[in-house]
Formats: structure tokens, C-alpha cells, sequence
């Protein structure tokens, strides 16, 4: 008879816009285990990302047995199923130098979370300002100037007592809000906050848009344009109406840069603006 595997008694309850990652950040701080450990205990492999490399069904499992509900776990675990599919797509999240999965986050927004926890939007690369605070996020501590990595929790206590949390670094201990708010950008605008939220919804939708051009496009030919075109005035989700005059135009171009891309050639594309 096999061995019955490990289950939790408890688990927090995942949060709306949280990245499986910080949810396991915290079942491991709720347990006082690393991440490694906690997933040992279970007889789950740990894998090097848990955002993109662990499986869902492992995901729930870590759920099981606790009063979190399967539904919310399974949502969450699929929601890098684009990067998944299409592994080139993992050049838009965010690692440190010693390639581990890592996070910039916003300390306004950390200060004002009745449970600190990790956006999925902050593990892109090209999520780099608050679209609620208007301020640049940070990418390390501000003591000892680690990484924030999604797989090292901070455990323990403060010496007042507190447990530790996402908002605390792993590698001092020291709160990621020691170091005040990340600085106020006065050059942040709609266009910027518009750009890095396309990114995030192209990757979580598995496909993306361009304003003006009828139907979806994939993310292999956004990685395509990303590499060699400049995305400068281009609204690249589903936005105000354009003009006919000017949605048969962006139509066209799309149409010949699509003709590019699938015939591999090495010609210049054509601008949009």
C-alpha cells in the first residue's frame, strides 16, 4: 500500500491579482517552512519557478486538505499558461542575475495591503510604474540590496512579535519599506501605463490586438514586433474606435507586417505612426 501523501491543515486564501508564487510565499511563512522544505513535506518536487514550472495539479494539491477552495487554485496555477506553451515568452518576467524568479514591487502598495502580497503584473519586465501611486517600483532591498526572488520567503519573526511577511526581505529581514516609496515619475502617462498593461494582458490572454486591425494575434508575432519594431504611439489593445480611413490604414500595415513575419524575411517593417 502506497504512502498516503502529507496534507495542510490551513493555507491562506489566494488573492484576486496574486501570482501562485506569492501564494505559496505565504503558506510557506504560515508554516514557518522554506519553500523547498513545505513542498518536500507534501512530496512535491520543487521546481526552480513556481510561476511557470509547477504544475496545477500541484499547485492544489498544496490546498488540499485546508479550506481553500480548489477553484481559485487551479485559476491561479494556469495563469502563465501562455509562457508555458511558448517558453520564449519568459523574457518578459523578471530574474535576478543568478536567473531565479524574481519580482519589482510597489512599497505604497505593499504599506497599504491588509495582507502584503505579490501582483502578477509585477513579475514583468515592463511593469515598472504604479498605474495607482504613479511611482516607480523597486527591484531590491533597500539594506542589503537583494533581489526580491518569489522562492526565498522570509521566516520568522520581527522583534515585535510580527510574523514575517512578503513585504519583508528574505535576505536582511529588513522591510522592502525601509527604504520609503519608490521615486514619483512626473514623465509617467496614459501612453507608458498603456504600454506595460499590454504587455501583462497579452501574456495572461494567450493572444493580443492591435487598435484599427480586425482579430487576434499571437504571441510569437508579438514577440516578433517587439524585436523589431517600435511600439511608440501604438495602441496594442482594444481601445477607442479608430476613423475608417484610419483603421484601414493600421489594417493594411499589420497585414503586410504579418506578410513579413511569416515569410521570415530580414526586411525593415513598416511604421504605424
Amino acid at each position: 500500500m502506497s504512502e498516503r501523501p502529507h496534507t495542510l491543515l490551513v493555507a491562506p486564501r489566494p488573492i484576486y491579482d496574486e501570482s501562485p508564487a506569492s501564494w505559496i510565499q505565504r503558506v510557506c511563512q504560515m508554516h514557518s517552512n522554506s519553500y523547498a522544505r513545505l513542498l518536500g513535506h507534501l512530496g512535491i518536487p520543487a521546481v526552480s519557478d513556481p510561476d511557470i514550472h509547477l504544475p496545477v495539479d500541484h499547485l492544489c494539491h498544496i490546498g488540499r486538505g485546508t479550506y481553500v477552495p480548489e477553484e481559485p487554485l487551479r485559476s491561479m496555477g494556469s495563469i502563465f499558461h501562455a509562457v508555458r506553451t511558448l517558453p520564449r515568452l519568459s523574457r518578459l518576467l523578471n530574474y535576478d542575475r543568478r536567473g531565479s524568479p524574481a519580482y519589482r514591487v510597489c512599497v505604497h502598495c505593499l504599506a497599504t495591503d491588509a495582507v502584503p502580497y505579490l501582483r502578477i503584473a509585477w513579475r514583468f519586465k515592463d511593469w515598472r510604474h504604479c498605474p495607482i501611486h504613479f511611482t516607480q517600483l523597486i527591484e531590491d532591498c533597500s539594506r542589503c540590496h537583494a533581489s526580491i526572488v518569489s522562492t526565498r520567503p522570509s521566516l520568522g519573526q520581527t522583534p515585535s512579535g510580527r510574523r514575517f511577511n512578503v513585504s519583508d526581505c528574505a535576505g536582511c529581514h529588513a522591510s522592502l519599506l525601509e527604504g520609503g516609496p519608490g521615486k514619483a515619475d512626473p514623465s509617467i502617462d496614459g501612453r507608458t501605463l498603456v504600454a506595460q498593461t499590454s504587455v501583462v494582458s497579452a501574456v495572461l490572454h494567450g493572444f493580443f490586438c492591435i487598435e484599427g486591425f480586425r482579430g487576434r494575434l499571437g504571441l510569437d508575432f508579438f514577440l516578433w514586433l517587439r524585436d523589431n519594431y517600435s511600439w511608440h504611439g501604438v495602441r496594442v489593445v482594444p481601445g477607442g474606435l479608430c476613423s475608417p480611413e484610419e483603421g484601414l490604414a493600421v489594417s493594411t500595415i499589420v497585414r503586410r507586417l504579418l506578410k513579413i513575419y511569416k515569410d521570415g524575411s530580414a526586411a525593415t517593417p513598416p511604421s504605424l505612426a
